[in-house]
């Protein structure tokens, strides 16, 4: 099977994400892997010059590009005593941002437009106890359960999955259990070895 409408967005010099297994030869091996075009953009949104310039601080092996950064940016440390401390700094940072901007950000800063990201959820857990303590409205989204994604999201993510890879027993049990296809169905179809009908 070809598939032919497949996409990768991303530059090799801003792979700043090494510590979550990203790399620059990713790219490479994509446009060998499926003969895909190159369309080359050259001025970068993605990364601030304070981004970059923190990431190069921990790994000198990054190879960003400062120097095609549109947007100076800030990176600040914000260290807590502990989980505690430190939502309450962060709420504090959040309220700062609302009240006075940010020299980058054109618009006033509304809470809406502020986002807290966390390695896991557990690092949140604090934070969101401090929002609703403040009766502060926030919007949660835990990927890794799908809490907040649709249905039709889902089953669309799963069916991506089968498609690439057609022995994916593991991605089709969730469609099919998804879908309300019993059990019994599948292990006839099994048992006659046709995989997918």
């Amino acid at each position: 099977m070809s598939i032919k409408n497949v996409m990768m967005v991303g530059d090799k010099k801003q792979s700043i994400y090494g510590f979550n297994t990203a790399d620059p030869r990713y790219m490479d091996e994509f446009t060998n892997d499926f003969n895909a075009n190159v369309i080359e953009l050259h001025e970068n949104f993605r990364s601030s010059r304070a981004v970059v310039e923190a990431a190069k601080k921990l790994d000198s092996s990054y190879l960003a590009d400062v120097d095609k950064l549109p947007v100076n940016g800030l990176v600040e440390l914000l260290v807590g005593k502990d989980e505690d401390d430190e939502a309450k700094i962060i709420l504090r940072k959040i309220s700062e941002l609302c009240r006075n901007g940010h020299p980058d950000v054109e618009e006033p800063i509304r809470l809406e437009s502020c986002a807290v990201l966390g390695r896991t959820r557990y690092t949140l857990l604090k934070i969101e106890e401090k929002l609703r303590e403040h009766n502060l409205p926030y919007y949660k989204q835990l990927k890794a359960d799908h809490e907040s994604e649709s249905d039709l999201a889902i089953e669309f993510e799963l069916c991506l999955r089968l498609l690439v890879n057609l022995k994916d027993q593991l991605h089709l049990d969730m469609l099919r259990k998804k879908w309300g296809i019993e059990s019994q169905v599948k292990k006839r179809r099994r048992k006659k070895g046709n995989f997918w009908s």
